[in-house]
């Protein structure tokens, strides 16, 4: 597509799959018109229960294998060994993904609520914790760099979040700078 030729770029539960998402958001960046829309789902590995499976299994869910050689990449046709899709060998969190946007001047316009997890609703105890660990980044961020305070403050918000620690998904929606 020619450059600034799209108005929306609408990505649904793909980005996991990806190797190179830099690539991806460079390219989406790339073909946007400024003010672009970029809305975007992915299974959510910020929430409280991804964080806990990924700390009893480094896995997305505790009850599914952790990724492996067997199972992370399916190849179309067997006898050609370049084509195939991958697992979701590469699903990222809402801050690696806001940091891949930001790069590409996309910036986050909203994170719309999913339906929520149960787990993640139990996990909630921990929520006094992860705002007092955030909040205390947050401070020590802008005692160090008070020139990027918004960015900061952003990151603070994600990470305290309800609608990011207690959704199944993620549904992100950037807008182009």
């Amino acid at each position: 597509m020619p450059d600034t030729s799209a108005d929306i770029v609408i990505l649904g539960e793909t980005i996991e799959h990806l190797p190179n998402q830099f690539f991806f958001f460079q390219e989406t960046a790339r073909i946007l018109k400024p003010g672009g829309i970029f809305i975007l789902t992915t299974p959510n590995s910020s929430s409280l229960r991804s964080r806990l499976s990924q700390f009893m299994m480094e896995s997305e869910h505790y009850s599914k294998p952790a990724p492996n050689e067997l199972d992370a990449y399916t190849r179309w046709d067997e006898s050609k060994n370049d084509q195939g899709y991958f697992s979701k060998l590469f699903i990222s969190g809402i801050l690696r993904l806001r940091t891949l946007a930001a790069i590409n001047k996309l910036s986050i316009k909203k994170i719309h609520p999913s339906s929520r997890s149960s787990t993640s609703a139990v996990l909630l105890i921990f929520y006094p914790w992860i705002y007092f660990f955030s909040r205390r980044n947050l401070k020590r961020q802008l005692r160090k760099d008070a020139g990027h305070n918004a960015v900061y403050k952003e990151i603070f918000g994600i990470n305290t979040s309800l609608d990011v620690l207690l959704g199944k998904h993620l549904i992100v929606e950037f807008v182009k700078r």
